[in-house]
């Protein structure tokens, strides 16, 4: 029983045996509501202990009357604006595709971040009475039932959650979001001013919808937003126009507004730059500060106090040293919202046999002659149903179907071995001879230099933010390095296998742990997670397992540390599994399906339970993402660089074949 890690950028590797979970139930929203009320967000994550950490929570659902669905009727128009019931003003924007009209009423969300806030239209639904007719009675009275129906209050309830999204437009101060996110800087918290292509983190008050997968719904409140990523690191200014733009180190974009005061930075000045994640070209960072170091042409230590020397003499010593199920027989007729899709009855499909799921292929072949070669044609399952599945073909197909005999065959769905042999073939190239196929163990020089504090030190937030060029002067990259044990239990052992972990003396050879179960393999794995996102700011993980029950496993736990709102951690499930309920309750306001298809080419159905929600847009953009090794392996598909995960854990990895496990790697 086996447990790895692999740092991309170093070459780690590390892995943990995790003991199976307690069995799922069926689903019930209103555990998992009951379940999130009780979650608060931790801010001084040092002095948290893992053991004790079921009485800290991340999200805290708001009960208060601060969020209800009302009926209502406009009273005042204005050319951008309009009041609803006389005293509650609304944009134009927020339902642009209608022109309003006095005495239309309308269905709305209203929001106040508190009792002494007032009432704010957030979201206009529909307009009740677009076709009403006074002259007819009859519509008219059915009408005002529906009104009267309708204009009961209902209240709807709300939580704290993060949510990644990256900056498309700014006009002055205000700015505009990927998933129609907008927002004035003038009133929320943040620490630098965002530009276009910034990766941000905008974290507020969402409105429980329990019809989405991760019961994500209307965004109510802005509470501040933050950088994705960040990292402070030392290096050369490689290119420089005359625009005042250049790149650092080959890697980050800075422009001379972001320069310390007096300051005309030149090809070859040394500085130390303070970076967030942006695409900006072919870079994926962005300077915020920038301060010389050493200017190219002086050969001489631009202005430092005696502290600057101290701790750069101080960091030097530190670093030195199916085969196919045939059916036949069958009746079929046309389902769906539309009668787009073919409804096919499979005797013993609530059993499983056979095992039918969205998206395996079916293949129709014509019963015919033997001597005459039929056309077969393919199709895709889009719902399995009790007695029935729904199946979608060509629409040749469909609009020739005149209720003739078929032979239909199911397909054994290739993914998984189509992922594993893909691979296989880029292991060579994204991991290297070296650490496939080591022949030594050559140490290097400590990646991370760090101190251990006493245990009843505190440390900040995982994101450091620093606020002025003096503080970025005397930043160094070991300075914020404090290693503060969030569970305090640990034994010698197990903070010595995180220790080694943090150091990567031996990259980029994996790190592997190993041990009977219940000797503590979990709680390691878990404080790992959380050293490389507290000592690591720019650090994005990736944690796989071969099974699901394992990947709930180390969800939980992570979520059980108080120190995760719903948005930061991501765990990655199919559609399947999603819609058959078969996660854990405190799982689902963290968990998404993948969505890789674009609108043009998803026809979803109207009769679906559940939608996507905007995590799946944002996909592999969180700090820490977890899966299946085998449902990580969609991650190539969304064409992310090489080294776009810093560091990857595969669980259970005794439990899994060499390929499946080179599946995550290879991302």
């Amino acid at each position: 029983m086996l447990r790895y890690l692999w740092n991309a950028s170093a070459g780690h590797l590390l892995g943990y045996v995790a003991e199976k979970p307690p069995p799922t139930t069926e689903v019930d929203i209103d555990t998992v509501l009951k379940a999130l009320q009780e979650v608060k967000f931790v801010d001084n994550v040092a002095s948290l202990d893992v053991n004790d950490a079921n009485e800290n929570t991340c999200a805290e659902i708001t009960s208060k009357n601060t969020c209800q669905q009302r009926i209502g009727a406009v009273t005042l128009v204005h050319q951008h604006y309009g009041f609803i019931d006389k005293n509650l003003y609304f944009d134009f924007d927020i339902f642009p595709s209608h022109e309003f009209r006095v005495g239309d009423y309308v269905k709305y969300l209203a929001f106040r971040k508190s009792e002494q806030h007032t009432w704010k239209v957030q979201k206009i639904y529909y307009i009740l009475n677009e076709s009403w007719d006074k002259n007819d009675d009859e519509d008219e009275n059915k009408n005002d039932a529906e009104v009267e129906e309708f204009t009961k209050v209902i209240p709807r309830q709300s939580h704290t959650r993060q949510i990644v999204t990256q900056v498309l437009d700014r006009k002055e101060r205000e700015v505009i979001c990927s998933d129609n996110i907008k927002f004035d800087l003038n009133s929320v918290a943040s620490e630098f001013s965002p530009l276009v292509n910034d990766w941000i983190i905008v974290e507020g008050i969402v409105e429980v919808d329990e019809g989405v997968t991760d019961f994500s719904g209307e965004l109510l409140h802005i509470e501040s937003i933050s950088a994705l990523r960040s990292r402070i690191l030392d290096g050369s200014v490689t290119q420089m126009d005359a625009n005042g733009e250049g790149i650092i180190q080959n890697e980050v974009f800075f422009t001379k507004h972001c320069c310390e005061t007096g300051y005309i930075p030149s090809v070859g000045d040394f500085v130390r730059v303070q970076a967030i994640e942006s695409h900006q070209g072919r870079l994926l960072w962005r300077a915020l500060t920038v301060v010389l170091l050493k200017a190219a042409h002086q050969g001489t230590q631009s202005h430092t106090s005696g502290q600057d020397k101290l701790t750069e003499n101080k960091r030097d010593e530190l670093v030195q040293d199916k085969n196919g199920i045939v059916l036949s027989v069958n009746k079929v007729k046309f389902a769906g919202p539309r009668g787009e899709y073919l409804s096919l009855e499979v005797p013993g499909l609530a059993e499983r046999r056979p095992s039918v799921l969205v998206g395996d292929a079916i293949h129709a072949e014509p019963l015919c002659d033997d001597n005459i070669k039929p056309c077969v044609y393919e199709g895709f399952v889009h719902k399995v149903l009790q007695k029935e599945i729904w199946v979608k073909f060509h629409l040749t197909f469909h609009s020739k179907y005149d209720m003739s005999d078929y032979r239909l065959t199911f397909q054994l769905s290739r993914t998984y071995l189509r992922r594993s042999h893909a691979a296989v073939n880029w292991a060579i190239q994204r991991l290297g001879q070296e650490m496939l196929f080591p022949n030594k163990v050559a140490p290097k020089t400590q990646q991370l230099i760090f101190k251990e504090t006493d245990k009843d030190s505190t440390v900040s937030k995982s994101f450091v933010q620093v606020n002025n060029v003096s503080e970025l002067k005397l930043h160094t990259l070991e300075e914020n390095k404090q290693l503060v044990w969030f569970n305090q239990r640990l034994n010698f052992y197990q903070k010595e296998a995180v220790r080694n972990i943090l150091k990567g003396e031996a990259r980029p050879l994996p790190y592997v742990i190993f041990g009977p179960p219940g000797t503590g393999k979990t709680i390691t794995l878990v404080e790992t997670i959380m050293q490389l996102l507290h000592l690591i700011p720019h650090s994005r993980l990736l944690v796989a397992t071969p099974s699901n029950s394992a990947s709930n496993l180390i969800a939980e736990r992570l979520v059980d540390t108080g120190l995760f709102l719903p948005g930061q951690l991501v765990r990655l499930v199919s559609y399947n599994l999603m819609a058959k309920g078969l996660l854990p309750e405190k799982l689902i306001p963290y968990s998404t399906c993948a969505d890789i298809t674009s609108c043009d080419e998803k026809t979803p159905l109207e009769e679906e339970p559940l939608k996507l929600s905007s995590n799946a847009k944002t996909l592999g953009r969180h700090r820490v993402t977890i899966g299946t090794c085998a449902t990580l392996g969609l991650l190539h598909m969304m064409a992310f660089p090489h080294g776009h995960f810093t560091h990857v854990l595969v669980d259970e990895a005794g439990q899994a074949t060499e390929p499946e496990i080179l599946i995550p790697l290879s991302t």
